[in-house]
């Protein structure tokens, strides 16, 4: 196809770049073309989800220039005064968008200018790459819409659901959740101070084989599991409703502070005996290495007559 001649520099720019055309740029879109709309190539109007826009000029009766013309005929066409007019479609079969009834151009594969999807942009998923059409009232497909009943947002972070409802269920969390979980992976940890094993279900500690928390989970479990007679605290004059086991938050919290005390003071026990045991070790090996030393000494220092016993 013969290609539009351009204008030289100093050219008005409220008027259309191509030679001898004096109609005014079209600026019907977001950013204004270089031509008018006769000479505007379809593909600056449609550049397709993250494509550049074509700053090629067309000829009057085509739609697009010819770096993306193409050669498959289009249903019908009239000529009319020497000039080509398309009576009915402007694409083909192959470059028009596939949903019945929709003339538009099929939205291009992001910076690839030649690669199209089957939709055109106000019928392709909104997700880049992505080459199904979407849902009636979102703007993605099912394959990329929040897992919420309802909820128009895509998902993100390769999870099931869309930013908002990514969100950590923590009060004030702004942490993404865990996959398959209501929280993000610090309020999924145990409570107890110092502890960052994961809770158990239905706990507010760990189940850690060995962990001194181990008791409060247990408690806390059967304790949801159970029919409760009564819902204050059994501390003497507390009158608190409880949270966990048979006490109010407070004194539960003073439990679990004291088993965790206990289970500190085990632990450190521990770590004493084991620094006591290897500080022995050291003595016994600096030992045995001073007496080879001497003995090394005293065989070096033997000149004449029998070793030294």
């Amino acid at each position: 196809m013969r290609g539009c001649s351009q204008k030289g520099l100093g050219t008005h720019r409220s008027e259309c770049s191509v030679l001898n055309c004096k109609i005014r740029r079209d600026n019907s879109h977001s950013i204004t073309s270089k031509y008018c709309k006769k000479h505007t190539c379809e593909h600056f109007s449609s550049p397709g989800l993250g494509g550049p826009r074509c700053d090629k000029s067309k000829e009057p009766w085509d739609s697009v220039c010819s770096d993306r013309n193409c050669n498959r005929a289009r249903l019908q066409f009239l000529l009319s005064a020497g000039e080509l007019k398309y009576k009915r479609e402007k694409y083909c079969d192959k470059h028009k968008c596939s949903v019945e009834g929709c003339a538009e151009l099929r939205s291009t594969l992001g910076q690839q200018p030649f690669q199209y999807r089957p939709y055109c942009n106000d019928h392709a998923c909104q997700e880049n790459g992505c080459l199904e059409r979407h849902m009636n009232d979102f703007n993605v497909c099912e394959n990329h819409k929040c897992n919420i009943r309802g909820c128009p947002a895509p998902k993100r972070h390769s999870r099931r659901f869309c930013d908002n409802h990514n969100r950590c269920g923590w009060n004030g969390c702004t942490g993404i959740k865990e996959e398959n979980q209501d929280f993000c992976s610090i309020h999924l940890q145990c409570e107890t101070l110092g502890c960052r094993v994961r809770k158990a279900p239905n706990s507010r500690h760990c189940e850690q084989r060995g962990s001194v928390h181990i008791i409060l989970a247990k408690e806390e479990v059967a304790y949801s599991q159970k029919p409760q007679e009564g819902y204050t605290c059994v501390t003497l004059e507390c009158g608190k409703e409880r949270v966990f086991s048979e006490l109010c938050e407070v004194h539960y919290g003073e439990k679990c502070r004291a088993v965790a005390r206990e289970g500190w003071e085990e632990d450190r026990q521990r770590m004493e005996d084991e620094r006591v045991r290897n500080r022995n070790i050291i003595i016994a090996q600096d030992r045995v290495l001073r007496e080879r030393d001497e003995e090394i000494n005293r065989l070096r220092s033997w000149n004449r007559g029998p070793p030294p016993n």
